[in-house]
């Protein structure tokens, strides 16, 4: 959308929803610590992780040691950012002494008190954004995405990218019809094929821009420019897309991976 376009009426929702998930070019890991944690709240409640064990009356064998170690580092890379990267505690305990859970519980307490960590409330906690999480089926979602990209990529007629999609379908095999009026038929039909699905992944962006997902209710919308959006897609570090070929037949399966 350019600068001269009208905004739409309910645009602050965007700034918020912007505000609130912040740049989504960064790594997913990078935005999930920074701002999917607060707006999601973490991808399971923070809990307890038994990193390993030790055999009593030694030092343990080279395979627990060797355990513990792979263990602990994996906990600290991946388990604690899933948790949402909680203030942790991490222990010793001799398993073998009668009422030690006792003692762990006034370990647990000593040292919480001490860094002054006050349970189940994160600093960095805001109100999470609500979802309709299990109402969509993520395949057609990316492949009305697809269609998108094709369109923001490919220097093609829209009734050609659509033919892509369903070239089995009796529009695309009649495309090229040597009757004019089945070509253009069958062109006319995969274009309003093509135009329904953009208008629905339109929607679907829209909508989640305003903190509403998924959803592909009727919303406001502003005037898109796909040439536009290819080149914000192309300054993003890393982005890939594959080159332009006019008149290029592509495989949807295979064009595009998420």
């Amino acid at each position: 959308m350019s600068a001269a376009d009208h905004l739409p009426s309910d645009f602050e929702q965007v700034l918020a929803t912007r505000g609130l998930l912040g740049d989504p070019t960064k790594t997913f890991e990078r935005w999930w610590l920074d701002h999917g944690i607060g707006a999601f709240g973490p991808q399971h409640q923070s809990r307890i992780h038994s990193l390993g064990f030790v055999s009593g009356g030694c030092e343990g064998t080279p395979d627990e040691l060797d355990t513990l170690s792979r263990l602990t580092k994996t906990y600290l890379e991946q388990g604690r950012k899933l948790d949402g990267l909680p203030p942790s505690l991490i222990m010793a305990i001799p398993i073998n002494v009668e009422g030690i859970e006792e003692e762990v519980s006034k370990a647990i307490k000593l040292m919480r008190d001490a860094a002054e960590v006050k349970p189940n409330i994160p600093a960095q906690r805001i109100q999470p954004l609500r979802t309709k999480a299990g109402t969509i089926k993520v395949e057609p979602l990316g492949v009305h995405l697809d269609r998108m990209l094709t369109k923001v990529f490919w220097d093609q007629h829209n009734w050609e990218i659509e033919a892509t999609f369903q070239p089995a379908s009796d529009d695309a095999r009649e495309m090229n019809s040597s009757d004019p009026y089945i070509r253009e038929d069958a062109r006319r039909n995969l274009r309003q094929m093509l135009s329904q699905s953009l208008r629905t992944t339109i929607r679907y962006a829209e909508n989640a821009a305003r903190g509403r997902f998924p959803s592909h209710a009727p919303v406001e919308c502003p005037v898109y420019s796909y040439d536009e959006i290819r080149a914000r897609l192309e300054s993003i570090p890393n982005w890939y897309a594959p080159p332009r070929r006019k008149g290029e037949v592509l495989d949807p399966k295979t064009v595009f991976t998420f």
